[in-house]
Parts: structure tokens; C-alpha cells; sequence
């Protein structure tokens, strides 16, 4: 029988087989090691005729035998120039019994440099690759599109896991009762799994250059295969899988080929050392088959791949940080020059809504005016520049006033627009001759008919004062109630009718009250009570009526500078939540 060999050539596969080494003449006696690396039975060794280890369990029968896959590393004493070693093994299913590798022996000091040299070898490539997988599931997780790094990642946990079930079998000596079937399933899975890992790993880094149908087909010969393997453990089964590998990694070695033919960046490095690994597989894959002897070395060459992967992936990264980059840059010249721009339209609003502003400011009254017997005063706080509030003050005769207040539906540039309409089609109304009832019926009229398709809505009050005949009349048109102030008392005033705008021959009721001296008569839009504080709680009417109870014997000017304070107190702010108008005025 050949060592490393099988004895299925000259004997029957189950049964028991015997290996002797005598040695002569040793140079020296002292502290002798030996190194078993495969030895797929369960054996047991002896020195000159004493059993020095039992690898597996050794039974008498065959069907109590059990094999280990631990690859011991034993040193005995040697006190005489001859000696001889012998290896008994028991086989009953392994279908190639015998030493798969060379059987080692030599001084103590040798054969521990020559482990030493292999966990050397191995703790490396389980550090490398532990801190690959590590790297790049994070950058997987930093950046979810690129699922070339989680592929990758998990590559490397593959290829640490064989390592842990291969050569030294870490695995087995670091959990001596692992169930050795399991161990073998993980040694085989493993190897199956490595070539539709490689295929998505090149599908997703050369997607235009790896065909999808080729992908798709890797995948579903080895899972296929595989899953027949692990059922009915046929040779020829796995030799095919490994003919399916080394195809696949031809096609591999072809992708890599264009993407260096095309000048892709990195592809280089890629196929060096793609190169190495394939290479180093080829050597594992003839040592599994005992086509020749060696230690596997697969994961050496997979070092120098993960570092061309590595230096892949970093271009990738680098070119996608560029692009960002690039795209940042160029966004912020286009956020800046569309800022430009914006702000070039923004002064241009501002302009035309300064415009606006002051064509609204020179529809309301400028200053205040006091009249013989009248004496007027005002606060108008729209909520933008401009605002839906309108009011108008005139005298008619030499004894006789009118006030129109409207407020617009809605705020802003909207709302003014319709107080310019309303400032325009009204004023030809308002000195009139007639009724102030029936001027309100008039400016309704108006609107429904001529402003219909735009649905132009706003409330209204209207109030006539005559001294001579000592009283005040009042048109309301949806406006909220009104405040006359007399005996200290303040009485609520809100005739009948809808808003303006609403519904056509609208009949609006006019209630008439006696206006002496000393009488005053406060005007408002809803927007002076309809505002809230921080706490989003509304200051409302019935604060606005007590408000007004207790200034009600102030001057026109004091009575709203301290109406507005008590509102400031309650808000905490100076600006407005609706436009927002009051007026006062006083009989002297």
C-alpha cells in the first residue's frame, strides 16, 4: 500500500489494514513527534507495540467503529536507535481508505515548526478574514444599494468557516463532542455554497458585462446537485459539482478578461487576483481527489483575492463618493444660482407688495380726524404686507357721516385684491341719498351679479350717525356684533342679513339707536379676537367684551391703545393671526 494512497486497488474497501515504519540507525535519541494529517478512519497508533492514540473510536466490529477528523500531533520518547511505529486502521464505508497526505515524522523541534507554521498560516487568514467580513457588512450597511459588500461579507464568513472545519479542524478541538457528521456536512456545504456566492459576487460588481440567464443557472445546478449529494452520496455527483466549479470559474476568468479589456477601473487587481485564487482551488480540489498530495491552500490564495476584492470595492466606493461629490458640487452651484433667482423674485414681490401695501394704505384713512361733534380714531393691523380689511369714513352732509368696515374671506394678496374691488365698486354707493338698507341691498346686488363666477365673499357693516337728529344706524351684512357704548353701557349691535356676495335681492335689516353726547360707538373686524396664545388657546369674544367694559369711558385713542395691550398680555405676540381693524368714535 502507498502512503499517502488507498488500498482499494489490491483489497477490499471494508476491514482493517496495517501500516509499519521501522526505523534504524536514528542519530540521536530524545523527544520524536509525528504528524497525521487525513486519515478519514478511526486508527490507532503504537510505538514499538504500546498504543500511544486512539483517532475515532476503534472497534472490534466494524459497525462500532467511528471515525475523527482531528489531525493529531504526537511526541513520544525514543531512548534506542531502532524502533518501529504502526498505524492500525478499521474502515467500513469510506469509499478511498488510506492516508490521503503524507505521514510526517521528525524531531520534536521539527514537526513544532512545522504546526507553528500553520496556525500560524491559519490564524492569519481567520483574522483577515473575520475583520473582511466585519468591514463589509458595515459598509453594506452604510450603503444598502451596493449589495456586492454584503455578498462579499458573506464570502468571507464562508471561507472562516472552512478554515474551521478543514485541514487542522479547529472546530473539533475547540468542541471535542461536535457531532462529526455535522462537522462533515459543514465541510462539504460549504464548498458547495462558494460558486453561487462567487456568481452573485461577479454578477453584482460586472453586471454589464456577467449575463443574468448564466447567474440564474449557476444557482440551480449547484442547488440541484448539492441537495442530490447530501441525499445519496454519490461520487460522481460531487466530481460533477466540482466540474461545475471550475466552469463557472472560467466564465469568471472570462468576465474579469473584458472588464480589463474595457479599461474597467480596478479590474486589474481583480483578476490577479482572481487568478491566484482559482489556481489555489484547482491544487484543493485534484488534493481532495487524491489525484495528488499537498495541503489544501485554497484560503492562502483566497488572501490575496480578498485583497484585490478589497482594493475593488474601495475604487467603487470611491468612484460612488466622487459621483456624490460631483453631484453635491453641482447641486450647490444650482441651489445657488435657483436661491439667486429666488431671491431676485422674492425682491420683486417684496417690491410689488410694497406697492400694494401703499396703494392699500392710501384707500384707508391716514390720519385721524375729528370732526365738530365726531371725534374718530383707528388701528388697522393687516397679517401679511397686506391685508382683506377695508374700512371707509365720510362725511355727507354737514351733520351727517357714514362708515363702511368690510372684511374679505381669506388673507394676503388675495384678500387685498378684493378690497380694491371693493373699495371701487362701493364708494359710488356710499353717498348716496339714500338708505343705508338699501345701499347695502345695492352693493349686494353688485357683487352677486357682476363677481358670480369668482364667488367674491365678504361681511360688512355699515353705520350712518346724524347729529342733528341725535342717533346711529346700523346695516350688517354677516359682520360679527357691534359695540355701542352709552350710560356705561355696552350694548351689542347685530341687525340681520347675510354676507355680500352670498344670494341676490338679500334683504338686510337696519336697527337705529339714539347717539347723545358722550356716546361712542366701537367698530371691529373679528381678526381683533380671533388670535391665540403660546398655549394654543384663543382669546375669544367674551375676553374682548369685558376688555371693552372696562375701557368704555376712555378717549377714542386710549380706548384702543389699552384694548390692544390686554390683547398683546393675553398673546405675548405683536403680530396678528388674522387682519385685524378697530374703530372708535365719540360724540363731543
Amino acid at each position: 500500500m502507498f502512503v499517502p494512497g488507498t488500498w482499494t486497488e489490491r483489497y477490499p474497501l471494508a476491514g482493517r489494514a496495517l501500516y509499519s515504519l521501522q526505523l534504524h540507525s536514528l542519530p540521536k535519541t530524545g523527544i520524536y513527534g509525528i504528524k497525521v494529517f487525513e486519515f478519514p478512519q478511526a486508527y490507532r497508533l503504537y510505538v514499538d507495540g504500546i498504543l500511544v492514540h486512539e483517532n475515532g473510536r476503534y472497534g472490534e466490529d466494524l459497525n462500532d467503529t467511528t471515525r475523527s477528523l482531528v489531525r493529531p500531533t504526537l511526541f513520544f520518547a525514543i531512548d534506542k536507535n531502532e524502533f518501529e511505529i504502526a498505524i492500525e486502521v478499521a474502515n467500513k464505508d469510506e469509499i478511498k481508505p488510506g492516508p490521503r497526505k503524507s505521514i510526517l515524522f521528525g524531531t520534536s523541534e521539527s514537526i513544532l515548526s512545522l504546526q507553528s507554521r500553520q496556525h500560524f498560516t491559519d490564524f492569519v487568514s481567520l483574522g483577515i478574514l473575520g475583520i473582511m467580513f466585519l468591514y463589509h457588512l458595515v459598509l453594506f450597511l452604510q450603503r444598502k444599494k451596493e449589495l456586492g459588500s454584503l455578498i462579499f461579507a458573506i464570502f468571507c464568513a464562508v471561507m472562516f468557516s472552512r478554515i474551521l472545519v478543514t485541514e487542522e479542524h479547529y472546530l473539533l478541538k475547540l468542541i471535542p463532542n461536535f457531532p462529526v457528521t455535522l462537522e462533515w456536512y459543514l465541510d462539504v456545504g460549504s464548498f458547495m455554497v462558494l460558486t453561487p456566492i462567487l456568481a452573485s459576487l461577479f454578477y453584482f460588481n460586472f453586471t454589464h458585462l456577467f449575463r443574468k440567464k448564466i447567474h440564474q443557472s449557476i444557482y440551480l445546478f449547484f442547488s440541484f446537485f448539492s441537495l442530490s449529494y447530501f441525499i445519496f452520496k454519490i461520487e460522481w455527483i460531487f466530481n460533477l459539482l466540482l466540474v461545475g466549479s471550475f466552469l463557472s470559474g472560467v466564465y469568471f476568468f472570462l468576465v474579469l478578461i473584458k472588464a480589463v479589456f474595457i479599461q474597467m477601473p480596478g479590474a486589474r487587481i481583480f483578476l490577479t487576483g482572481w487568478t491566484l485564487f482559482l489556481i489555489t482551488s484547482a491544487f484543493d480540489m485534484l488534493a481532495y481527489n487524491q489525484i495528488f498530495r499537498t495541503n489544501y491552500i485554497s484560503h492562502l490564495g483566497f488572501i490575496f483575492y480578498i485583497f484585490s476584492q478589497a482594493y475593488f470595492l474601495s475604487i467603487k466606493f470611491n468612484r460612488a463618493l466622487q459621483v456624490s461629490e460631483d453631484l453635491s458640487e453641482s447641486l450647490e452651484l444650482k441651489v445657488a444660482e435657483r436661491t439667486e433667482q429666488l431671491n431676485d423674485s422674492l425682491n420683486l414681490i417684496h417690491a410689488d407688495l410694497n406697492l400694494a401695501k401703499k396703494l392699500q394704505e392710501s384707500l384707508i384713512m391716514t390720519q385721524n380726524k375729528e370732526y365738530t361733534g365726531l371725534l374718530f380714531d383707528y388701528l388697522y393691523l393687516p397679517q401679511a404686507e397686506v391685508g382683506g380689511d377695508f374700512f371707509d369714513y365720510r362725511r355727507i352732509s354737514d351733520d351727517k357721516y357714514r362708515v363702511f368696515l368690510a372684511d374679505a374671506t381669506g388673507h394676503g394678496v388675495q384678500a387685498a385684491m378684493v378690497t380694491m374691488i371693493m373699495k371701487s365698486e362701493c364708494d359710488r354707493f356710499l353717498s348716496r341719498s339714500q338708505s343705508i338698507s338699501d345701499i347695502m341691498f345695492q352693493i349686494n346686488q353688485l357683487f352677486v351679479q357682476r363677481y358670480l363666477s369668482v364667488r367674491m365673499l365678504f361681511s360688512a357693516i355699515l353705520v350712518e350717525i346724524d347729529l342733528t337728529e341725535n342717533r346711529i344706524s346700523f346695516v350688517s351684512a354677516g359682520h360679527p356684533a357691534q359695540f355701542l357704548i352709552r350710560n356705561s353701557k355696552v350694548e351689542s349691535i347685530k341687525p340681520k342679513g347675510r354676507i355680500i356676495g352670498w344670494a341676490s335681492n338679500e334683504t338686510f335689516q337696519e336697527e337705529t339707536r339714539a347717539f347723545a353726547k358722550g356716546d361712542k360707538v366701537c367698530l371691529f373686524s373679528d381678526g381683533v379676537y380671533e388670535d391665540f396664545n403660546q398655549g394654543s388657546e384663543m382669546y375669544g369674544e367674551e375676553r374682548w367684551i369685558q376688555s371693552v367694559q372696562k375701557s368704555y369711558s376712555l378717549s377714542p385713542k386710549e380706548m384702543i391703545d389699552r384694548l390692544w395691550k390686554e390683547r398683546f398680555e393675553f398673546t405675548k405676540k405683536e403680530a396678528v393671526d388674522d387682519d385685524s381693524t378697530l374703530i372708535v368714535m365719540e360724540r363731543t
